[in-house]
């Protein structure tokens, strides 16, 4: 089985990469795994800061699912 592992971080350069792996998959018959990773944000300031993982998480699994239906 051949496997195409994309990483992906929503910028103009990456949807690129992803055009060209597409295409690559087409010839190979292969597979596609888009892959993001997202960094913990840090505030500058030592006072707590409540994060939101979900919320992280879902904007970011959304914005994968919008490159899955703008490229299939």
């Amino acid at each position: 089985m051949k496997t195409i592992l994309v990483p992906i971080d929503f910028s103009e350069a990456s949807i690129n990469a992803l055009d060209y792996a597409i295409e690559i998959a087409k010839l190979w018959q292969a597979k596609l795994i888009l892959f993001h990773a997202y960094h913990i944000p840090v505030a500058p300031i030592e006072a707590p800061v409540v994060i939101s993982w979900d919320k992280i998480e879902e904007d970011c699994m959304a914005a994968l699912r919008e490159m899955k239906k703008k490229f299939t």
